[in-house]
């Protein structure tokens, strides 16, 4: 793996780049609010760490329909809940629970069942997705982070750009989970899409909280066809 790095004179220090195309991606739809999903976020950032963990993206999505039961999960978004819904309309019948983990936009299990995970990985070990994607050159002026990319092979397909939060321990007060001190992973902080039929290489930015470091965030670009399956992925790692 190599690393890369760029002087960016607005910030007056270098941000050291680790970047990598990926094949498999781990989408996981989980809610602080949710007494069932702890298991499930623990076990993500176990894939996360794990001796292929650079090969896996893993996203956390926090949905906010829980919040109505009692605590309100700080990174829930009806967006990420209505991304869900849509996988749900693929997926048909009782399709929409947590924790669910959606794998390559092909297929879902529990989020917490670490034998069908396990089986699922090792049959897309060696598959290949078509499209390249290349997320590059990021700059930090002030509190926003821009980045470069450039899409192959993946004209007509939807790219989405991510930025995530790796890590952040919450003390919830009040729901299923209340008095707990819960450790979320690979928190989705933002998402952004673009058409890559219109676009295939442009500019994005992220606004970004100044409570957050370089060295907790990363971006994420992936491509999704009219199905939602996955087509590409590539993750930049700030830091």
């Amino acid at each position: 793996m190599k690393k890369i790095y760029i002087a960016v004179f607005l910030v007056l220090n270098s941000i050291v780049i680790n970047a990598q195309q990926a094949n498999i991606v781990l989408e996981l739809f989980t809610s602080q609010g949710c007494s069932s999903c702890p298991r499930a976020d623990q076990l993500l950032k176990k894939v996360a760490e794990s001796d292929h963990g650079g090969e896996i993206i893993t996203l956390a999505y926090h949905v906010d329909y829980w919040d109505r039961l009692g605590w309100k999960d700080p990174f829930s978004k009806s967006a990420h809940s209505q991304y869900q819904y849509k996988y749900g309309q693929k997926f048909g019948g009782n399709s929409i629970y947590t924790p669910q983990l959606v794998i390559n936009g092909n297929q879902h299990i529990v989020g917490s069942d670490v034998k069908s995970l396990n089986n699922t990985l090792q049959k897309l070990n060696d598959k290949k997705l078509p499209s390249k994607i290349k997320v590059f050159n990021p700059k930090k002026e002030n509190n926003k982070i821009s980045v470069d990319y450039t899409v192959e092979n993946g004209l007509g397909d939807n790219l989405s750009f991510v930025l995530v939060l790796k890590e952040k321990v919450t003390s919830v007060k009040r729901g299923e989970n209340r008095n707990k001190v819960l450790t979320d992973a690979h928190i989705v902080l933002e998402k952004k899409t673009v058409a890559t039929s219109k676009i295939k290489s442009g500019t994005i930015n992220f606004d970004v909280d100044s409570k957050y470091a370089l060295n907790e965030l990363q971006i994420v670009g992936y491509t999704q066809n009219q199905q939602l399956s996955l087509t590409g992925a590539y993750k930049l790692k700030l830091f």
